[in-house]
């Protein structure tokens, strides 16, 4: 559950894909209008796995959360049972990296309509040395255009083969920010 961010929804989905992304399941969301006693009405995506829904996300129904004195919240429900189904698959362990990566943090203002999980492949289809992409802030507000969100990603860059010079790290962040504006993106200033 994500409490009194201004995305919760978006943030919530956000975490839903990445948990997919690493345990390498393909899921689906699609919008519904059946109403649950939980969710606001039109602010729900049933999460799906071949057809089969295994979870939900959604923004908390106003009068739950008026009920608990919450500010703007969103969940995540999933089937466990349904997911242990689709996670039988061995995971393979990576050794530990031989060589330090250069952390980087980066903001991105999108259109509002724009999903994270977008700019996330944006980001990753730079450089196969990015690691770790996190999206860990979505603002609209102050200093950011009306219709559109900034998006804030931490990552590193490391190369399995030697340390990077800052030269390198330096033209893999350009190349990011020029996938980046391939999706609607810019960096934000």
């Amino acid at each position: 559950m994500v409490v009194g961010e201004r995305s919760p929804f978006n943030i919530i989905r956000g975490i839903a894909e990445s948990l997919f992304q690493n345990l390498k399941i393909s899921v689906e969301f699609k919008s519904t209008s059946i109403p649950s006693q939980l969710a606001h009405p039109g602010r729900v995506a049933l999460v799906s796995v071949g057809g089969k829904v295994i979870g939900e996300v959604a923004e908390l129904h106003p009068a739950i959360a008026q009920n608990f004195e919450l500010p703007l919240s969103a969940y995540f429900a999933l089937d466990f049972e349904a997911l242990a189904k689709l996670t039988c698959d061995a995971v393979i362990a990576e050794p530990l990296p031989k060589f330090p990566g250069v952390p980087r943090d980066i903001a991105i203002v999108v259109p509002k309509k724009t999903l994270a999980i977008d700019v996330e492949k944006a980001i990753l289809s730079a450089d196969e040395r990015i690691v770790d992409l996190k999206l860990f802030d979505v603002y609209t507000g102050d200093g950011v255009e009306a219709g559109m969100k900034s998006l804030a990603f931490s990552f590193g860059i490391r190369d399995p083969e030697k340390t990077l010079e800052d030269a390198e790290s330096e033209k893999v962040l350009q190349k990011i920010v020029a996938d980046i504006e391939r999706v609607g993106g810019k960096l934000r200033s």
